[in-house]
């Protein structure tokens, strides 16, 4: 099965049983401007329940709020802030466990679940790990599907503008390390919950054939046909044809 098939066939999965899918996203201090070696702080974490739209999240400014702390003194305490954030988060994943969790280039202990699962360590605390085969990158999905260039950079945000989906709330990835910088948490956490929000948004309209790229339509048809494997058959069988063609034209010229 080539990447584009698989794209699509992670699309159906989720398609036939969207009761089982959770989509996911966290914001957290910038990871391109730490200069101190250390793994960026999390601010908050939102996941939603793709079937009923119902949403969770998981924030320091809540916990802080639950603590009895204000926001002014949110930094003096944030370790024991975030560790308790992430105990919660972390129960939560161990009562689901079983469920698709679609997410938007999670991928690696920069920015990712082994990103969660390492700070959540550095704070003393043991990580639920979620099965590698139930994460589904729905950027890495749209990709294989339509091609690296079905969309220009940065991707999710252009991915939005293209689709009509609003933009209230949403912070870029500079905004959001901007935010964090001048500890404007709940800013933070209403970008998160803006993006689940996208994502599911997004998932809706591929699975309903409607998404807009910057691929027409006609070019991503051929474009899969190519890719069937009766086209590539065809393919060969007049590649061999050819062969043969030539070979018998070379041996009438040199009889």
């Amino acid at each position: 099965m080539d990447t584009k098939q698989r794209g699509i066939q992670k699309i159906k999965l989720i398609a036939q049983a969207p009761n089982n899918v959770f989509i996911i996203h966290y914001s957290c201090e910038s990871f391109t401007d730490k200069d101190d070696g250390y793994s960026p702080r999390i601010s908050s974490i939102a996941v939603k329940d793709f079937d009923s739209s119902q949403a969770y999240s998981f924030s320091i400014h809540n916990t802080a709020e639950i603590e009895k702390i204000s926001r002014g003194e949110i930094e003096k305490d944030y370790d024991n802030l975030e560790k308790k954030m992430l105990d919660k988060f972390f129960v939560f994943i161990s009562k689901h466990k079983s469920k698709i969790f679609v997410h938007w280039n999670m991928r690696d202990t920069t920015y990712g679940f082994q990103a969660i699962y390492h700070r959540f360590e550095v704070l003393g605390g043991i990580p639920v790990v979620i099965e590698e085969s139930r994460l589904v990158d729905l950027s890495k999905v749209l990709s294989n599907i339509y091609g690296p260039g079905y969309v220009g950079h940065p991707k999710m945000e252009k991915l939005i503008d293209l689709n009509g989906i609003t933009k209230r709330h949403f912070l870029t990835g500079a905004e959001e390390a901007d935010a964090f910088v001048k500890k404007e948490y709940y800013r933070l956490h209403l970008s998160t919950l803006r993006k689940v929000d996208a994502f599911s948004d997004i998932l809706q309209l591929q699975i309903k054939n409607s998404l807009k790229t910057k691929i027409h339509p006609v070019v991503a048809r051929i474009k899969g046909w190519h890719e069937h494997w009766l086209f590539q058959l065809a393919e060969l069988i007049l590649a061999v044809i050819g062969l043969v063609a030539a070979t018998n034209t070379l041996i009438s010229i040199f009889q």
